[in-house]
Parts: C-alpha cells; sequence; structure tokens
C-alpha cells in the first residue's frame, strides 16, 4: 500500500470528544500502549513561526557578521604596525647588519697588501686586497702623508 492509501484508509477517531475522554477511549480499546518517538508534522503556523524566526535571525547573524568583520579589520590596522616591526627586526636579527650611508677610510696596507676600511670613529669594518692601480705610490699620496 502506498503513503496515500494508508491517509485515505486512516481517519482520525474519536475527534467529537474532549481530550481526557478521547485519551480514556484510545487507552481502553487499543490492543497495547508504548511510549515511542513518532514524527508529526508540523502545523502551518508552527512552519510560519519558524519563518519568522529564520528571518529575524539571518538578519540579526548579517549585523554581528559585519560588526566582526569591522572589529577584525580595527584589530588588523592596529596590529600592521607590529607585524611590520616584527618583520624589520627579524630581518636585523637575520643580516646582523644596518646599511647606513657615512664616510668611510681607506687606509692601504702595502706591508700586508690589503686595504682596510674604518668608519668616522676610526673603528675597522673590513678589508680586501689591494687592487692594481692602488699597489702603486703616486705624488698625490706621499704628499697627503707628508703633511
Amino acid at each position: 500500500m502506498s503513503k496515500n492509501e494508508v491517509e485515505d484508509f486512516s481517519s482520525d477517531i474519536y475527534q467529537e470528544l474532549p481530550e481526557a475522554a478521547r485519551k480514556s477511549m484510545l487507552e481502553a480499546e487499543a490492543y497495547r500502549t508504548s511510549l515511542e518517538e513518532i514524527e508529526r508534522p508540523y502545523t502551518q503556523e508552527e512552519l510560519e513561526a519558524f519563518k519568522e524566526e529564520l528571518v529575524d535571525s539571518s538578519v540579526k547573524y548579517a549585523e554581528l557578521h559585519a560588526q566582526m568583520k569591522a572589529m577584525q579589520d580595527e584589530f588588523k590596522a592596529k596590529m600592521k604596525p607590529f607585524e611590520v616591526a616584527k618583520a624589520q627586526n627579524i630581518m636585523f636579527l637575520r643580516s646582523k647588519v644596518k646599511t647606513t650611508m657615512e664616510t668611510i677610510y681607506m687606509m692601504a696596507n702595502h706591508v700586508e697588501g690589503k686595504m682596510e676600511i674604518y668608519d668616522e670613529k676610526g673603528t675597522f669594518l673590513s678589508s680586501r686586497k689591494l687592487r692594481p692601480e692602488e699597489r702603486q705610490t703616486n705624488i698625490h699620496q706621499l704628499e697627503r702623508k707628508a703633511s
């Protein structure tokens, strides 16, 4: 039998009786009773109430989501300077040097064949091999050393 045939065959009973009397009649005539979970369709009023609740909760959800997004954007804006500073500090720690524009002093050490490089404070920075043109002593360098 299909579902429609069952529905046509079955109908509500004792609907004319008050609820208490209807329950007494059902208990008296039933073969047995048991407590079970059943599926009962919602009434049209219940369905309309669910729809209204869905619309209300969807609107409230959208408003809260927009507020959350605004708060996230605000926090991201507050965090941005710290992220930039963190990235810079990581870069500084990795490279272990900083780049600055300063006057450097290159001192030729002809004994060792190296060009020694110093900053304005006289701090040794680095050295390298003398280039061929730096190995030749010219009059200009001799005059500077004499004075």
